[in-house]
């Protein structure tokens, strides 16, 4: 019986979709706890990114205040 070493797993290719979100979901967690918003280039972030990140923190922030930081979380 030969001695074979498993494959190595294959690379995973990110969606564009799924990319975007998890790059807003982060600066949303991010600018929830630190309160502060920075500049969307510095976030790497376009234009239509930022503002769907503001509307995300807007909508969180009610949210964590009334049941706390684990709904916002999923929230977001």
């Amino acid at each position: 019986v030969a001695d074979r070493s498993p494959s190595p797993p294959s690379p995973r290719v990110t969606s564009p979709a799924r990319l975007c979100a998890d790059v807003v979901a982060h600066w949303a967690r991010e600018t929830l706890d630190d309160g502060v918003y920075g500049d969307y280039q510095s976030m790497g972030l376009s234009n239509g990114q930022y503002e769907i990140l503001r509307r995300i923190v807007a909508a969180a922030r009610p949210v964590r205040q009334r049941q706390g930081d684990r709904a916002a979380d999923e929230l977001i």
